[in-house]
């Protein structure tokens, strides 16, 4: 399993909106794939949003960001940290991340890896 590691300092007097997709069906042995993710890091709290979702479309998976993906998890503010097993139909995840330009904090990361195996039981 090797990890991966996506980060975003926060710039000061900057909005943003951006959506970055992660493409891991290369590693995926079988479909549906399971990645482990996880979120850390400080955004303002209920205005600057960090949102996984799964994409429903390999070939052009921003396309499919709204009624074709789902929702996985949205975070805000320092209670920022996630971490759990996403399964994929596609092998891909979209990172989204908005913010308005008013406060500014240390920003974020996502980890991802492929699980080559069945997930772990839930807790």
């Amino acid at each position: 399993m090797t990890d991966h590691k996506l980060r975003h300092a926060h710039l000061p007097l900057r909005s943003e909106n951006c959506t970055i997709a992660i493409d891991a069906s290369a590693g995926c042995k079988k479909f549906p794939c399971t990645l482990r993710v996880t979120l850390a890091g400080s955004t303002e709290e209920g205005f600057d949003l960090l949102s996984i979702w799964r994409a429903a479309n390999r070939s052009a998976p921003l396309a499919s960001l709204g009624d074709a993906a789902s929702l996985v998890v949205e975070r805000s503010g320092a209670g920022l940290a996630w971490s759990g097993n996403i399964s994929s139909a596609t092998g891909v995840i979209l990172v989204r991340f908005t913010s308005d330009a008013a406060t500014t904090a240390a920003g974020w990361a996502v980890t991802w890896s492929v699980l080559r195996g069945p997930p772990p039981p839930a807790r």
